[in-house]
């Protein structure tokens, strides 16, 4: 009898009477349509759990640049009040 192993996201099929251990694993069904559902699904959840952490990077990054414009702006203010007052500052403006 043949059943259908998952492995490293990819579909085999595999004798029973040989891998009767494999059987309760977990990942080993009967009908090669379950393998693949099986499979396809192991990879939307790793799909999504990535798209999600993207999203959060991209969030932390776009916090950061508004950090850096803030300090940024500061700083040229700072850098134009003591051109204002003669004080010789060598940083240019950015």
């Amino acid at each position: 009898m043949k059943v259908w192993r998952v492995e490293r996201f990819s579909v085999e099929a595999i004798n029973y009477e040989t891998s009767k251990l494999d059987i309760n694993i977990g990942n080993t069904f009967d009908t090669k349509e379950e393998a693949y559902k099986n499979a396809i699904n192991s990879i939307n959840q790793i799909v999504d759990a990535n798209l999600y952490y993207r999203e959060k990077l991209l969030r932390e990054i776009e916090d950061q640049e508004d950090i850096l414009l803030y300090y940024i702006n500061k700083r040229n203010e700072l850098i134009v009040e003591a051109k204002l007052e003669n004080i010789g500052v060598d940083d240019i403006i950015l």
